[in-house]
């Protein structure tokens, strides 16, 4: 399943500025529009639900997670993927202003 483990990085981004990051661009837009989908939280009680709606497998929603990470670097980044304390990771895009 997917897992949070992104300890305690902020990871912002979709703009892809990687080689890396542009073979994993199909998969970096399925997870935020399942993130999105899913309530614009991610957490260990519907990060089933979100791995089922991107129509990935775990192995390519991590890369997904490491190529969000890395394009995020951008300063023009439009999405932002921000740990929490507790563990559940909050997404702020186009569809999910900031609370």
């Amino acid at each position: 399943m997917l897992k949070l483990t992104l300890g305690a990085m902020a990871l912002t981004g979709l703009l892809a500025t990687s080689a890396f990051a542009d073979a994993h661009a199909d998969k970096m837009a399925a997870l935020i529009a399942a993130i999105e989908a899913n309530g614009c939280m991610i957490s260990d009680a519907n990060a089933p639900a979100i791995l089922a709606a991107s129509g990935l497998t775990d192995e390519d929603a991590g890369a997904a997670m490491d190529a969000i990470g890395e394009a995020g670097e951008a300063a023009d980044a439009t999405v932002k993927l921000t740990m929490n304390e507790d563990g559940t990771a909050m997404l702020t895009s186009p569809n999910c202003p900031a609370q």
